[in-house]
């Protein structure tokens, strides 16, 4: 983990996505604490490489909910697929 930029970073071009952070956090790596910061830094300061599925999206929830972060999950569940109704979808859509 790159304690500087709080992210685990991949490859020698030091890559930080969303997708790496998530799984990462799903697969338990590093302590409990490490996990949820990772979690808090992924609102602070979000990677270049972008969350844009509803896929990857259900993902970021559960490793929400896995470090404890129920409110935070609760609220992003409301606001993403919460707009998807407000723009009239009927079912979820696959890009988002």
């Amino acid at each position: 983990m790159d304690e500087k930029q709080g992210f685990y970073v991949s490859g020698a071009q030091r890559q930080v996505s969303w997708a790496s952070q998530i799984w990462l956090v799903l697969a338990e790596v590093g302590s409990a604490g490490q996990r949820r910061e990772i979690m808090h830094n992924l609102r602070r300061h979000p990677p270049a490489i972008a969350m844009n599925t509803p896929y990857l999206r259900h993902h970021y929830i559960a490793a929400l909910l896995q470090c404890g972060l129920r409110e935070e999950a609760i609220a992003e569940i409301k606001a993403y697929w919460g707009a998807m109704i407000n723009y009239g979808a009927d079912t979820f859509w696959e890009i988002f």
